[in-house]
């Protein structure tokens, strides 16, 4: 019996359009979801089993990015400024 490490991904597009505050477009990647597997395949793959609306999107094109560490110690970053955007 093989042990599989479960990684996990977020799942990316960088198709459909998104909006500034003020309603500007902005071009940016959206979130479809967070997935795990063995794989980026594998996680897309599971990803759509339990988000199957994602299937009725007219979405083709998706990417997977392996998340290193946790979310848990992610910060949030508020007063971002036009050309000083590290300001924590």
């Amino acid at each position: 019996m093989r042990s599989w490490i479960m990684k996990k991904y977020i799942v990316l597009t960088d198709e459909g359009y998104t909006y500034e505050p003020d309603g500007k477009d902005i071009e940016n990647l959206q979130v479809l979801g967070i997935a795990e597997g063995a794989n980026e395949d594998e996680a897309i793959d599971n990803l759509l089993k339990e988000n199957p609306w994602i299937k009725s999107t007219s979405f083709k094109s998706i990417m997977c990015l392996e998340v290193m560490g946790d979310f848990k110690n992610a910060r949030a970053v508020e007063g971002i400024e036009q050309g000083n955007k590290n300001k924590a």
